[in-house]
């Protein structure tokens, strides 16, 4: 039977152990992903940034914001209430009755909540002067289109 040399088997470990520790050093000393910030104080600098938001409307925005956050709020608990309800059915029989039942709700408040962003959006626009409007309005138009997915990219408001 062939075996190594101890010397060789000593140097292997002393190379793994080495190996070892560079990789521990290396995994220790990687940067942290950033970490995500307050949505609020992201929306503030990119309307500040991107639109040219004064502090004043920046002011009027964070009033905005919180009396939509305040509306809502009791939407976003029932709608994760209802989808809770929902997706907690799969271990039961079908009853499909109440399954179109929680459907419906969930649809009806997510119209509602659609509706309100609806006019909170429109009421962030009057922040805007003349001059911004047009840069707000392009902006909303990327980030919605963005926010519609990559099967929809592409194709003009008619659906081509």
């Amino acid at each position: 039977m062939n075996r190594l040399h101890p010397k060789i088997l000593l140097l292997l470990i002393a190379f793994l152990l080495v190996s070892n520790l560079i990789l521990l050093v290396l995994v220790m000393k990687r940067p942290e992903p950033p970490r995500r910030t307050d949505r609020s104080k992201m929306m503030q600098e990119f309307l500040e940034k991107e639109i040219g938001f004064s502090a004043i409307q920046l002011a009027q925005y964070d009033s905005l914001r919180n009396a939509h956050m305040q509306r809502n709020k009791p939407r976003f608990d029932s709608m994760s209430r209802l989808k809770t309800t929902y997706f907690d059915r799969i271990r039961l029989d079908a009853d499909s009755m109440e399954e179109v039942r929680l459907q419906q709700q969930m649809t009806e408040l997510q119209a509602a909540m659609d509706q309100q962003l609806l006019t909170h959006l429109r009421e962030v626009r009057t922040l805007c002067t003349p001059q911004q409007q047009p840069v707000f309005d392009s902006l909303l138009y990327k980030v919605t289109r963005r926010i519609a997915g990559p099967w929809n990219r592409g194709r003009d408001s008619s659906g081509r």
